[in-house]
């Protein structure tokens, strides 16, 4: 069963109950324990520096603080109770974050637009603030989540390019530092304005372009898309938290929460009316009990192709990966690999990767990579899409563009080959490996 979860700071100083600001967010809390501390980052792509940092607990206490320059903040909030509001101002920038315990909170757009998601507020979150005390009991922590879920599966392709697992990661509480990397590689990329004047509606408050060159653009939000696969906060012991799968018709993309696959993968759902399909006498057939030896480390969903003694030379499976999911190439990560199995050594084992358009079709782009089999039975081929064999570009071995939108891979087995009888062969995942083999 999947889990469907449905669900700043400041230095604070009290005499005689006042307040004085300390800003600089750094380490002026010296020994005070856990208990009293909020520490968070205020990011917009770049982190929010010297931006002024607002606490207001659910008392109405109120604590100060100035971000740093990496954005960070940091607060004793002894006096505030919780759930507690975080306001960043900077300019024409205004964040907002939400916790309900000391510890890490997040100020970014993401933060700000499952605040303004929550049906449960005002739309216009500076209202809000200023009466967080009648308000805070208008939002939980399992609210705030079913909202993040719904960013979460808006951004998947995203999250995956930039190694997070949109299917469990918490972008309100995960520390991270504003320098370009993981999420806040996605921050550089999307761009979030507000206009909490307007107040009327998800549509009218947040507006997100993405950025593509020197263009900015717009991005189309679904407020009823489907989350049902996605489950923040569940344990990754729980039986109930999904260990993989985001689902997209046939194509899945799988993260295992273990260390045992760190990259994202894709496996081919097979059955009737799949989108993954054979041509020129190669079929795919649903997986098998009886696969060879299946490897104890697979999450089960094996293809059995058999490859008729009538296939043609170019026979292959085609797995196509649903909207608005893409094939998650990098810049720097242009590799894929294959578990196969195979009769013999020697097979030639063709991958093409392409934008849905079959060759020779005009706008068609594809990138075709090979290896041969180095033995029977069970093992790991890489394909290196740097060094491609054959593309759409000029030359025709050009590195593939990560900038393009590739939503189908063909696996051919003994590619280029008539006459050698019916073969049967299993692949098992289709990964996409961050980094290169080990040599």
């Amino acid at each position: 069963m999947i889990c469907k979860v449905r669900q700043t700071l400041v230095l604070l100083f009290a005499a005689a109950f006042a307040l004085t600001g300390c800003g600089g967010g750094g380490e002026g809390v010296g020994g005070e324990a856990d208990r009293f501390v909020l520490r968070g980052t205020a990011a917009a792509g770049k982190p929010v520096v010297g931006g002024a940092v607002s606490i207001v607990g659910a008392n109405g206490r109120l604590a100060f603080d100035t971000t740093d320059a990496n954005g960070k903040f940091v607060a004793l909030v002894r006096d505030l109770s919780f759930p507690v509001l975080v306001k960043v101002v900077r300019g024409e920038v205004t964040l907002f974050g939400w916790t309900d315990r000391p510890g890490n909170v997040n100020v970014t757009p993401l933060t700000t637009a499952a605040l303004v998601l929550s049906p449960d507020l005002p739309d216009n979150l500076n209202d809000v603030f200023a009466n967080w005390r009648n308000q805070s009991g208008n939002m939980t922590k399992s609210e705030l989540r079913e909202q993040q879920e719904i960013i979460n599966a808006n951004l998947a392709q995203a999250l995956i390019n930039v190694g997070l697992n949109p299917l469990t990661y918490d972008f309100l509480t995960t520390r991270f530092n504003a320098n370009g990397s993981g999420i806040d590689s996605l921050l550089d990329l999307y761009n979030f304005t507000f206009d909490f004047t307007r107040a009327n509606g998800f549509a009218e408050v947040v507006n997100i372009t993405r950025k593509s060159g020197d263009v900015n653009v717009p991005v189309d939000f679904d407020l009823v898309i489907d989350t049902s696969d996605i489950c923040i906060g569940c344990d990754a012991d729980d039986t109930d938290a999904p260990t993989v799968c985001i689902s997209s018709g046939a194509a899945v993309y799988t993260f295992d929460l273990g260390p045992t696959c760190p990259d994202p993968m894709l496996f081919g759902f097979l059955g009737a009316g799949s989108p993954t399909d054979g041509f020129g006498g190669q079929s795919v057939l649903a997986p098998s009990a009886a696969a060879p030896t299946v490897p104890s480390d697979s999450h089960g969903r094996i293809a059995k192709v058999v490859r008729s003694a009538q296939a043609a030379q170019f026979a292959g499976t085609v797995i196509i990966v649903q909207p608005p999911l893409q094939l998650p190439f990098t810049a720097s990560a242009k590799w894929m690999s294959v578990r196969v199995w195979s009769p013999a050594a020697g097979i030639k084992v063709q991958l093409k990767v392409d934008n849905g358009i079959d060759i020779g079709q005009q706008g068609a782009v594809f990138f075709i990579a090979e290896k041969f089999t180095t033995s029977p039975g069970w093992q790991l081929l890489w394909f290196n899409f740097n060094e491609p064999v054959f593309s759409s570009s000029d030359p025709v071995n050009s590195p593939l563009d990560p900038n393009q939108v590739y939503d189908r891979v063909t696996i051919s087995f003994n590619i280029g080959v008539t006459g050698a009888g019916e073969q049967t062969f299993y692949f098992d995942e289709i990964s996409f490996p961050r980094s290169a083999p080990t040599p």
